[in-house]
């Protein structure tokens, strides 16, 4: 508490001396982003110690939908890449893609009504899930970038609009890049038209599309490894060395 009656106090002298784009200033907002994450790491542990007096560790049944979830997640991601392996990187470059997979996967359970529909969905959304959760972990790690946790019940009003915001944003990638990689399913559709035919043809935009495939592999690859030289324990959410 007093750290924080510190920081803001050191805040308002800057603002009042009009000193606003010094170098003290912008360590003043670095400081303060930093003690923002550790209060959030703070209170997530605090949660979890009380849910653990009270509860005795929690509700098993929640526990049990997240390690599902977890679960599905991984088979997600894991079928994600092998389609753009598989398929959109041979397509993309002039190739003849090695199999069309989800595409096939996708034709084959559409006569069931909805069901090519729901799985289409399923894919779909899940991108833009991992782009929340991206925000979240990486606003952990960089002291310019602000973190904005998604709670029940808890959720401040700016971070429900920055949210929003980063879904707006990511929801036209999404749609252009599932078009591209499920074109063969997407066929004849008006986003196959626009995004596969109209936008991709226009002068410099096709190498702009082929950068940002290789883009999403990498940073999948330098995510992984990542999770592999520092896990879980590891991670800075989960230490709590505090040096306030």
């Amino acid at each position: 508490m007093e750290v924080g009656k510190q920081l803001n106090e050191e805040l308002r002298n800057s603002y009042r001396s009009g000193s606003r784009f010094n170098r003290r200033f912008r360590k003043l907002r670095a400081r303060e982003a930093e003690f923002r994450k550790d209060v959030l790491i703070l209170e997530f542990h605090y949660r979890r110690l009380e849910e653990c007096y009270k509860q005795q560790g929690g509700n098993i049944l929640l526990q049990y939908l997240k390690l599902v979830g977890a679960c599905v997640g991984t088979v997600l991601s894991l079928m994600w890449i092998a389609h753009i392996c598989i398929y959109l990187l041979p397509y993309i470059l002039k190739m003849t893609p090695f199999s069309s997979f989800l595409n096939s996967f996708f034709e084959t359970v559409s006569p069931v009504p909805f069901i090519g529909t729901a799985f289409y969905a399923l894919f779909s959304f899940y991108l833009l899930l991992c782009v929340i959760k991206g925000n979240s972990k990486l606003g952990m790690r960089l002291f310019f970038i602000t973190i904005h946790p998604l709670r029940i019940g808890e959720t401040m009003m700016n971070s429900l609009v920055f949210n929003t915001g980063v879904i707006l944003l990511s929801s036209l990638s999404v749609a252009q890049f599932c078009t591209l990689a499920f074109g063969r399913y997407a066929k004849y559709t008006a986003s196959n038209s626009l995004f596969g035919v109209q936008i991709q043809n226009l002068r410099g935009v096709q190498y702009a599309y082929d950068a940002f495939i290789f883009m999403l592999l990498a940073f999948a690859g330098v995510t992984m490894a990542y999770n592999i030289y520092r896990p879980y324990k590891k991670q800075r959410e989960n230490r709590m060395n505090f040096k306030w």
